[in-house]
């Protein structure tokens, strides 16, 4: 694998470091290195970064 070989154009980006900290931290706590769980980690948050987000309407308040 080389420096770029993984990149692809990015949908979004929200939540990419929190995707990217709970894997590599799942990954360690189930007893994977630090240099394996954070590639997996990485490859992880670039998978997140891919897809189109998810849309919620934005929330109103009730009517008075």
């Amino acid at each position: 694998m080389t420096p770029g070989s993984l990149v692809a154009p990015a949908e979004q980006s929200t939540g990419a470091g929190d995707t990217l900290a709970g894997a590599y931290l799942a990954q360690c706590a189930r007893g994977i290195s630090p240099a394996t769980a954070l590639t997996r980690a990485v490859k992880a948050a670039g998978r997140h970064t891919a897809h189109t987000p998810l849309t919620f309407p934005m929330p109103r308040r009730a009517p008075s």
